[in-house]
């Protein structure tokens, strides 16, 4: 990541004085936790220990501070279903996106098979809804397959006799540099593609049909 004393260089003259500020990014360090009669709550996921206090830094929901989650301001919760038996928690906000399954899910399972708790990756899996072809090909392509998927459609509110609970490898939407060394070393050891050639041809995903992120200058780029 670049340092104050090296600032990032930006495709346009103009600076963007928020991608600015944040040229340098703190990570936490990774954990796993096993948690008895602890409570998950979708579908912007909350963590709730037996006695009803949130978990901050697993309960993340975008446009809010940690202490002014939604399930705050929430009078009733949906009935809970018990799980009688240990699962793994790896439902997060937004880990139904693309790029936050690759970057903050994918790698929580690394933690887990890293940690002294590895044998519960046979346990269930609590993710947020069933999960598509490409995410379970990515799965795959880490070594990873899931004796049983639970997801929040069919249950918001889940009280585990066992929740074992990997940390985030970061903060989402900021990978940390062991992330990307973990993903990049992965996909290198599990590919059978060759190196693409000078002369192979590009794909470029368009987002002009998108409601935000757009690309100002698309069609310059395309050309």
């Amino acid at each position: 990541f670049p340092s104050h004393d090296s600032p990032a260089g930006c495709l346009s003259k103009k600076r963007e004085p928020k991608f600015h500020k944040r040229s340098v990014f703190l990570s936490p360090a990774c954990w796993v936790a096993k948690i008895p009669e602890a409570r998950v709550v979708g579908k912007s996921v909350s963590v709730l220990t037996p006695d009803d206090h949130v978990l901050d830094d697993l309960s993340i929901e975008w446009g809010h501070n940690c202490g002014d989650q939604r399930i705050f301001n929430r009078i009733f919760l949906p009935r809970a279903h018990k799980v009688h038996e240990p699962v793994l928690l790896l439902a997060s906000t937004g880990s139904e996106n693309y790029f936050h399954w690759l970057f903050d899910i994918v790698p929580r399972l690394e933690i887990v098979r890293r940690s002294p708790l590895k044998r519960y990756l046979r346990c269930p899996w609590v993710v947020q809804k069933p999960i598509s072809r490409i995410q379970a090909e990515i799965l795959g392509a880490y070594g990873f397959f899931p004796s049983r998927l639970i997801n929040f459609e069919k249950y918001q509110h889940l009280l585990c006799e066992v929740l074992i609970i990997p940390s985030l490898p970061g903060v989402p939407g900021t990978p940390s540099s062991r992330t990307c060394r973990f993903l990049s070393k992965a996909v290198k050891n599990n590919s059978t593609s060759n190196i693409r050639q000078k002369n192979d041809a590009l794909l470029f995903i368009s987002r002009s049909d998108s409601t935000s992120r757009n690309i100002t200058n698309e069609d310059q780029l395309l050309s």
